[in-house]
């Protein structure tokens, strides 16, 4: 088992924040709708390397059976 790594959780994180906010778990619809912004986000210009970076984090989630949690700073501390 290998840990997930900045990029999978940060990869994860956003996936999960546009399933809520699109009303769609699936994958492929999330990046075929969002390509553009990971390309330039994460330099990730394939729909099989999203899913290897989500796919990872979700394993790690299985086999463990923790969760990832995301807290976002700015300059305002965190939000």
């Amino acid at each position: 088992m290998t840990k997930p790594t900045l990029k999978n959780i940060m990869v994860y994180d956003f996936m999960r924040r546009h399933a809520e906010s699109d009303g769609t778990a699936n994958v492929k619809a999330i990046y075929n709708a969002h390509a553009d912004e990971i390309g330039k986000r994460f330099a990730i210009n394939g729909y099989q390397t999203f899913n290897w970076h989500i796919r990872r984090v979700i394993d790690w989630k299985m086999q463990t059976g923790n969760d990832v949690e995301v807290i976002g700073l700015n300059q305002d501390g965190a939000k």
